[in-house]
């Protein structure tokens, strides 16, 4: 096993921070229960597993009693019990344990006494746990300000762990990048002065999926590989028609005779490029568990699909995995006689603390059923379409390739906002429309409904792998 990452919420570091007596003089700790994501269908294949092929997420903060911590200036401990309690509450639950300690009077890493009584700890799950192949995350808030984290398996040494923390950015803390990928690309020189080569070098070594490759995937994809992203996955079921040339970004009329698919026409044309971005595709629909499990991989993912279930699958997918979702849409309202259009693009960042999908009225769980029903049961969805059940809806939509254009370019910028620091502490904005018939851009506020299992109920931030898959049963 060898570990790629663990990821949690700036809520959550905050959390740990209050329990671990940060800011103050004595050392404190607490302890965690994580999600694991095995990455065994990881896209970008072997290349991948050379340096991870498990993810950890924090699943939530479990606080220890002041009354069974022992804390000192240079040392912290608390009861065996309160572990085992911990130990119980994983296997009850299908998740792994995890222990966090400060250093508040030093920016020292894990020493020589946290290595042997992690060790003490790890042999304990295993004499309890022997069944299961479970693991002990360790977490250390260091004087400085930065956190690291380990992972301790069945046997050997600990893995270090490269820390992401998801607010308004993801900042990293300690990460361990592929040293294969080349960052001195001449290409991105400029990008370089606007933004920094260490910024340059992160989007460098980035995943990212697109998933929908018609006007606005494409544009998103190719404007990826231009700004210099070293991983794509593209996804998308359909081929190219004569009706997606004004805005498919790369595709040709020949390519429409052939009926290529959407992710060979941008593959071959990002490749052709010679930037040397790393290009995956699948010709699928995400509404399969299969090919959604693939998006687990991904530090980042764009949803440019105007289906009900891929929105709905992606708006689990930002609060399950702690992964961030940027969806994008496009509505136009056709001009008439006497009336102007109306034409918004919208860009959403999906991230736990800010509304879902769900929430903004971007997805129907209704027709997000019914697309479900089509795809594992087309006869009974013929069926209750001649009965009236269902109203079948699927028209096209009027689009206007520089429409989609520009809500791509607004998309990709929620990336450099999250990723290489263009509004600084600010980071992404949760939600942005852009009317292009009243030249007028604006942020789109949305507080999570009570009661949304999504956004607003925290019990499933972090679970990564559950069982079903997202919990989302017959509709994968």
């Amino acid at each position: 096993m060898m570990v790629r990452d663990l990821t949690m919420t700036a809520d959550q570091a905050r959390e740990l921070r209050r329990e671990c007596n940060l800011p103050g003089p004595l050392e404190g700790a607490c302890q965690m229960l994580c999600g694991v994501s095995l990455l065994e269908d990881d896209p970008w294949g072997q290349e991948s597993h050379e340096y991870g092929d498990v993810r950890l997420t924090v699943h939530r903060v479990d606080p220890i009693p002041l009354e069974h911590v022992r804390a000192g200036a240079t040392s912290v401990s608390w009861d065996m019990d309160c572990y085992i309690r911990l130990l119980t509450k994983a296997r009850q639950e299908d998740l792994h344990p995890g222990i966090c300690h400060s250093h508040p009077n030093s920016a020292a890493s894990f020493s020589s006494q946290d290595d042997e009584n992690e060790r003490g700890l790890r042999d304990l799950l295993q004499r309890r746990d022997k069944a299961s192949a479970r693991i002990l995350a360790s977490v250390l808030l260091r004087g400085d300000g930065r956190i690291e984290a380990r992972v301790w398996s069945r046997s050997g040494p600990p893995q270090i762990a490269p820390v992401r923390v998801l607010g308004s950015t993801l900042a990293d803390h300690g990460w361990n990048y592929d040293q294969s990928v080349t960052t001195d690309a001449t290409y991105l020189h400029r990008q370089a002065l606007s933004i920094g080569q260490e910024t340059v070098e992160r989007l460098q070594r980035l995943r990212v999926a697109v998933v929908g490759c018609g006007g606005t995937g494409s544009a998103v994809s190719v404007l990826l590989a231009r700004a210099g992203v070293g991983r794509v996955l593209l996804l998308d079921p359909d081929i190219v028609a004569e009706t997606n040339l004004n805005r498919l970004h790369g595709s040709t009329r020949l390519d429409a005779e052939r009926e290529r698919p959407k992710v060979s026409v941008l593959k071959d044309h990002i490749e052709q490029m010679g930037l040397g971005t790393r290009v995956v595709v699948r010709q699928a629909p995400l509404a399969n568990a299969d090919v959604a499990r693939l998006l687990r991989s991904c530090d980042c993912i764009f949803g440019c699909t105007d289906d009900h279930l891929g929105r709905l699958i992606l708006n689990r997918i930002a609060y399950f995995y702690l992964v961030p979702v940027i969806d994008t849409g496009l509505s136009v309202v056709p001009r008439e006689r006497g009336r102007t259009s109306h034409v918004s693009g919208r860009v959403t960042v999906l991230r736990p603390g800010c509304a879902c999908l769900l929430c903004r009225g971007v997805v129907n769980p209704r027709r997000a059923r019914e697309q479900g029903l089509r795809r594992k049961r087309p006869d009974e969805y013929s069926r209750q379409v001649k009965e009236g059940y269902i109203t079948d809806s699927d028209t096209p939509t009027p689009v206007v390739g520089t429409f989609t254009t520009e809500t791509a370019t607004a998309a990709v910028n929620e990336l450099l906002a999250g990723f290489a620091g263009l509004r600084g502490d600010k980071g992404w904005a949760s939600e942005r429309t852009i009317r292009y018939d009243l030249d007028r851009c604006r942020p789109t506020g949305c507080e999570p409904r009570p009661g949304c299992s999504v956004c607003a109920d925290r019990s499933t931030w972090g679970l990564a792998d559950a069982r079903p898959f997202l919990d989302l049963g017959g509709l994968l």
